[in-house]
């Protein structure tokens, strides 16, 4: 039996919208305005609207086996990308264009090749729940999912729904496998599905919040600031801060927003004598000042997230890697209880 694009659409969790066309089935994060913005104004940032960081397939089904055809295809500078597929709440395959004992050092800038993976595979007797976690950096064409003929099919999807904004390292960059992602391990705990509007080398952008969403979050994660400090003027920043939190308060009034203040780079001096700001501490203390009349935004200090070890990032710098960002995701855990 395979699933038509109504059945697929049913499944999917954290995407805007889906589109069929010729070659099969594509996924996309950002709702229509969002790409049509990208589209006119920036043609990088529109490219990496593409990926489907944050995208899985979630669902029950009593069949006896799984197949999957799809294309892993590059849309932006980053080129290696990876399907995981649990059962269960155990991953049981994974379809990925890299070698995992060669991701170690800086492996960010590296070219792997896309291409077509063809699998089929048993499942357990009775029934079970499967999730499919689309890359976070590259995108996907699905050309077929099948299940036994005559089997059932039942979407599972999180009780709650969060809405993320961001930068490159709330996008994904440098993780190779979806789930290690520190976004994975903050949804589980708000028990969320995870609509990732995340672009890298994006700042504050008040605009996507503009081009509202037709649905009502329950949570909005804010992973902002790291580029602030690299280009932006002050004067630059504290408008688009404070019209980006202006927007979120007109637009999705009283819901609790957690807002993530940048992690540590390994890259800090280096670039802190290019800056229009002194240190990247000065950020936190602006979107502190920025968010403190809203009582619904809490502010989250991420400096200490991370270890102060290049080898937890896939540049050596930057942006963090599976290591990393299993840090990350396990320090705003244990934060949001905290607070």
């Amino acid at each position: 039996m395979n699933l038509d694009f109504e059945q697929l659409r049913a499944v999917t969790c954290g995407a805007a919208y889906l589109h069929e066309d010729g070659d099969g089935i594509r996924f996309f994060r950002l709702n229509p305005q969002q790409m049509e913005y990208y589209r006119q104004n920036n043609k990088g940032f529109f490219d990496k609207a593409k990926t489907t960081s944050g995208i899985a397939l979630s669902f029950r089904t009593d069949s006896s086996s799984l197949f999957l055809d799809l294309t892993l295809e590059k849309v932006m500078g980053r080129s290696y990308g990876a399907v995981e597929i649990f059962v269960n709440g155990k991953k049981l395959n994974a379809l990925c264009n890299f070698d995992k004992e060669e991701m170690i050092g800086n492996f960010a800038e590296r070219a792997y090749l896309g291409g077509r993976h063809t699998v089929k595979f048993p499942l357990p007797v009775g029934e079970n729940l499967v999730r499919i976690c689309l890359p976070r950096l590259i995108g996907v064409v699905i050309h077929e999912i099948a299940l036994d003929d005559g089997a059932y099919i039942i979407p599972v999807k999180p009780a709650n729904k969060v809405l993320v904004f961001g930068d490159s390292i709330t996008q994904g960059f440098d993780c190779l496998w979806p789930t290690s992602h520190y976004l994975e391990y903050l949804c589980r705990e708000l028990d969320g599905e995870e609509f990732n509007k995340a672009i890298g080398g994006e700042q504050h952008a008040p605009f996507l919040v503009e081009c509202r969403e037709n649905f009502n979050p329950d949570y909005i994660v804010v992973g902002y600031g790291t580029n602030d400090w690299r280009v932006a003027t002050v004067e630059a920043f504290l408008e688009m801060c404070r019209s980006f939190y202006e927007k979120l308060a007109q637009y999705y009034p009283g819901v609790p927003v957690i807002a993530i203040t940048p992690i540590w780079r390994a890259d800090m001096e280096a670039v802190k004598d290019l800056v229009h700001f002194g240190s990247i501490h000065e950020i936190e203390a602006h979107i502190r000042q920025i968010t403190a009349p809203y009582s619904n935004v809490t502010v989250i200090r991420g400096y200490e997230f991370i270890p102060e070890d290049p080898n937890m990032y896939g540049d050596l710098r930057l942006h963090p890697n599976d290591a990393g960002f299993t840090h990350y995701g396990k320090s705003l855990v244990s934060a949001i209880h905290k607070m």
